[in-house]
């Protein structure tokens, strides 16, 4: 979805993540130590705010951690929807016949 929002659209998810990890009570310790090094930053980033603009062609997940946050998001997506997919409907009317996008990209399927 990310890659079919206006920019005003991903202002709002990256300000939704940021209040949501603002919200969050900081990594676990134990967690951390229990996790094999190479993941450990990869953790410890989940913990970080959003400080650039994702591009158009990220894959950006939108953070919850109650219940009111998930229904926001909800509130959030139904609004977007009517122009989500107005935007989806005209990239695939400009793909020729055979392809589709995932993620946002133009995936050409050849039988055989």
């Amino acid at each position: 979805m990310w890659a079919l929002l206006d920019d005003l659209s991903r202002r709002a998810v990256v300000h939704m993540n940021n209040d949501v990890i603002a919200s969050l009570p900081g990594p676990s310790h134990e967690i951390l130590m229990s996790l094999p090094e190479l993941l450990r930053s990869t953790y410890l980033n989940l913990f970080k705010p959003i400080t650039d603009m994702p591009p158009s062609g990220h894959d950006l997940g939108f953070r919850y951690a109650t219940k009111a946050d998930a229904t926001a998001w909800g509130d959030f997506i139904a609004s977007r929807l009517p122009s989500v997919d107005a935007r989806s409907s005209g990239l695939l009317k400009t793909l020729d016949a055979g392809t589709s996008l995932m993620d946002g990209r133009a995936v050409k399927y050849v039988s055989g």
